[in-house]
């Protein structure tokens, strides 16, 4: 007589050959003790130096907001790289300066070097009078640190309203012919200053590189240092 088959999923019609299928995996102790492995050593390793890169990582402008004025120190110091192209140089020419700002109170002290043949010099503003030195010789005064840099090198720089960016912060509003604020920047005296990541120092979140933008050209700050000073 004909064997009929009992009716099975895993079984065709077609000469009664089973259908591949996954197998599915043995759960061993009733839990899943059989899934489980444990991982190597270096991998572990890898795994945890990766978490702390990851903490290290610079901040960007979308991380966290810039900390207000008043958590920032009275008197303070910042050092960097200025990459400053002219408007009237070409796309192609940038002068990079190395700088080094110390605010204390209302004055600051501004040191530039590395882009134009005087050597080193260094921007001073005392109350109302601002002067330029290299070394012991007085290069001229003035009472605007903007007019009397542009005089003496050809650098058209900000100088007085630097300090207010490189804190995060526009410069009071008399200094603004034109003012105005977003999340990412501000448009102030004409520039258009844009902060690109923020960095933790001393404590503080502030911004590490910013770009500023106006008829007179464009400049890029990158900021290595900053620290309270007394």
């Amino acid at each position: 007589s004909k064997i009929v088959q009992p009716y099975n999923r895993w079984y065709t019609g077609k000469a009664n050959r089973p259908v591949a299928h996954r197998a599915r995996p043995v759960m061993r102790g009733g839990n899943l003790g059989g899934l489980l492995r444990p991982i190597p050593a270096k991998r572990c390793v890898v795994l945890v130096l990766a978490m702390l890169m990851a903490n290290c990582a610079p901040l960007t402008r979308h991380d966290a907001p810039i900390d207000t004025v008043s958590q920032l120190p009275e008197n303070w110091l910042s050092a960097g790289k200025i990459a400053l192209q002219p408007s009237t140089t070409g796309a192609s020419i940038n002068r990079v300066l190395r700088y080094r700002l110390q605010q204390r109170g209302e004055d600051f002290t501004l040191r530039l070097s590395g882009a134009f043949g005087l050597g080193a010099v260094l921007v001073e503003q005392q109350g109302d009078r601002v002067t330029m030195r290299r070394g012991d010789e007085l290069l001229g005064d003035a009472e605007s640190s903007e007019a009397l840099l542009e005089q003496l090198t050809g650098l058209a720089l900000p100088v007085s309203l630097l300090r207010y960016w490189l804190s995060g912060r526009p410069g009071p509003t008399d200094q603004a012919a034109v003012f105005s604020r977003s999340a990412s920047g501000f448009e102030q005296a004409g520039w258009t200053v844009a902060y690109l990541s923020l960095g933790l120092f001393d404590g503080l979140t502030l911004p590490r590189k910013l770009r500023a933008q106006g008829e007179q050209g464009k400049l890029t700050i990158v900021v290595s240092e900053w620290q309270a000073a007394r």
